[in-house]
């Protein structure tokens, strides 16, 4: 295990974490390949594929996987959320509802402007070239959510944008130009390719999505309701059983994971088949990395591979 205080991102097979005033990323093999001093309580980490982005007030550094600083870019406003791409960037100020985007060299190349009565809830970056925003515009009787997608080829190009006054809209995964868009009601699944076609919606009766990874072509999900998972696919919804309450899930090519407080569950993805094993320390956390987990245990963090 290693020590981590209170923040910490999956990052390039490893973690990147603060303890004790320095930034660090520990590779796959648990070993320290850079640092530097100066971290303090306030910064935040957003982690890519290839960098990472450190927040503190006004202004963003990015790092990349070798410990080489890209840029800094100090904003007039402090900054509230970042999204990180290899090709592009998003940024969200305190009090402003804008998403600001950035290119890899962090020079700013456009500024996705919020409707007066709307309220940026979430925005992400995908396939290399494009941004998505999700906004809630509350002017009627119900609230209408809208996810935005943008294409920034030569400049910039809005590819399609759905509306929903029906459900809350909280997030969303795109695999290549097909969203998979979570609401309190459904999962729609849509193109984003101009055309705004309906591919499929998924009735989620009360659960969340709390994992999901492309398996294949497609996208794998795991949601949660008071301790019980289900799973979405391409080859329907599966109950998956537990003996204890589920905190925590994972999900990789073959297989989903379900976290308790001390024991982990490894379903099956075909036939939801579970194995369950017993860990020697507690489970207080589980973020998921590409074919990994780190888990938290009080504060040691330990890497734990998908097999």
């Amino acid at each position: 295990p290693f020590k981590a205080d209170r923040v910490y991102r999956a990052f390039a097979g490893g973690a990147v974490y603060i303890q004790e005033g320095n930034v660090y990323y520990v590779d796959d093999r648990n070993e320290v390949m850079w640092g530097f001093s100066g971290a303090s309580d306030e910064m935040q980490l957003f982690a890519g594929e290839n960098t990472v982005g450190i927040i503190l007030g006004k202004k963003l550094q990015v790092i990349n996987k070798a410990g080489n600083l890209v840029f800094t870019k100090e904003f007039a406003k402090n900054i509230s959320s970042v999204a990180m791409g290899d090709k592009l960037i998003a940024v969200s100020l305190s009090n402003s509802d804008d998403t600001i985007i950035l290119n890899s060299t962090g020079e700013e190349i456009d500024r996705i402007i919020s409707n007066v009565n709307s309220t940026n809830i979430r925005f992400g970056v995908y396939s290399g070239n494009s941004v998505w925003v999700i906004t809630v515009e509350n002017t009627g009787l119900n609230s209408k959510y809208q996810l935005s997608t943008y294409k920034y080829d030569s400049g910039k190009t809005q590819t399609v944008a759905f509306s929903d006054d029906s459900q809350m809209m909280y997030d969303a995964v795109f695999n290549n130009n097909i969203a998979y868009i979570f609401g309190t009601e459904k999962i729609m699944v849509r193109d984003c390719d101009y055309t705004g076609s309906v591919h499929k919606d998924y009735n989620v009766n009360g659960y969340d999505v709390i994992a999901c990874a492309k398996v294949d072509k497609s996208v794998n999900m795991l949601l949660i309701n008071n301790g019980r998972l289900k799973a979405i696919s391409e080859n329907g919804i599966m109950d998956l059983n537990s003996r204890e309450k589920i905190l925590f899930a994972a999900v990789n090519q073959k297989h989903y994971f379900a976290f308790s407080n001390y024991y982990m569950y490894k379903f099956k993805a075909k036939n939801g088949k579970v194995k369950q094993y017993r860990f020697p320390v507690r489970i207080d956390g589980v973020v998921q990395g590409q074919g990994y987990v780190l888990i938290r245990s009080g504060n040691d963090l330990y890497r734990y591979s998908l097999g």
